[in-house]
């Protein structure tokens, strides 16, 4: 839900801006992508921090996460793919907003899963 909102917010803000339809397209599909990558992440030890999962060896999620960021690199980069999915490049001010606007929900996510754990505990 919080990823939902994060879009939302990107595309109005970006709409507000007078970035065309092509480029709101980009950033949202963005978005979406790296809030699911943060999603597996929080969710892939639920007991453990985020940190200490990912210090443990993990040959798929390392291979889903290079995977995703070439082809979210690629839609910015290699026009016939951001063709093929009607992107636009966005900037590197866009792209470093989502980021600080992912790692703010990773950092929610993380903070609030004692939480989670003890409801599901009990």
């Amino acid at each position: 839900m919080v990823t939902t909102l994060i879009v939302i917010a990107l595309a109005l803000f970006l709409s507000a801006r007078g970035y065309e339809i092509d480029a709101i397209r980009s950033g949202a599909f963005f978005t979406l992508v790296l809030g699911i990558l943060i999603l597996i992440l929080v969710n892939r030890a639920f007991r453990a921090s985020m940190w200490t999962a990912l210090r443990r060896p993990n040959f798929t999620l390392a291979l889903v996460v290079t995977t995703v960021a070439i082809i979210l690199a690629a839609t910015q980069v290699v026009p016939w793919v951001a063709g093929l999915f009607r992107f636009q490049p966005i900037g590197g001010n866009i792209l470093l907003l989502i980021g600080v606007a992912s790692v703010a929900v990773l950092a929610l996510l993380e903070a609030i899963k004692p939480l989670w754990q003890r409801r599901l505990m009990s």
